[in-house]
């Protein structure tokens, strides 16, 4: 079953700099709710947003979604996924531009829905070498030949746990959302 919630917003603001200016308390709410005790305020403010974006592609899409947003002055609206161990999150990022080249971006969740624990997805457990790349957008992760599954599927035919422990998780983008993103933004 899922939950609609389209009323819960997060909102932060960039300066022209990409520092991190400004946070609201549904953030800092959202962020020790989810064990993102580094993530609140007091750890994020004045620091570059790229510090927290670490994937080139990723990294690429972004740039080329802040300079258009504040040549043209135009606000862009980006679907993704902010899933914890235990929910799914469908979310709309509206990017929208501030005076003196600020950036403000509000998260808005749409709807939620509940699933199984996914010891992966939690920041809880020591992980061993292996690597799995995980899309930042929708939040699938990476098979051969280019395919992209949820998580769950992910952990079956991967065998993620085969060591007792839990691979790392880098971020890159799918074909899909980076067919649906790039060239919008590029």
């Amino acid at each position: 079953m899922s939950t609609n919630l389209s009323a819960k917003t997060y909102e932060y603001h960039i300066n022209r700099e990409d520092r991190i200016e400004y946070v609201d308390s549904n953030w800092a709410d959202f962020a020790l709710e989810n064990a993102g005790e580094y993530l609140i305020p007091e750890s994020i403010l004045g620091r570059s947003i790229w510090r927290y974006i670490t994937d080139d592609t990723t990294i690429s899409i972004y740039q080329s979604v802040f300079e258009r947003v504040r040549r043209s002055g135009m606000r862009i609206d980006l679907p993704f996924r902010c899933d914890s161990p235990g929910i799914r999150r469908f979310m709309q990022l509206e990017v929208e531009p501030l005076d003196d080249g600020y950036i403000r971006f509000r998260s808005h969740l749409i709807r939620e829905e509940p699933r199984t624990f996914i010891h992966a997805l939690s920041t809880h457990f020591k992980r061993n070498n292996a690597m799995v790349t995980m899309c930042s957008w929708c939040k699938k992760v990476k098979m051969e030949d280019n395919l992209w599954v949820e998580i769950e599927k992910a952990i079956q035919e991967l065998d993620l746990f085969q060591h007792g422990q839990i691979p790392m998780i880098s971020h890159g983008i799918c074909h899909n959302c980076f067919s649906r993103t790039w060239p919008k933004y590029h």
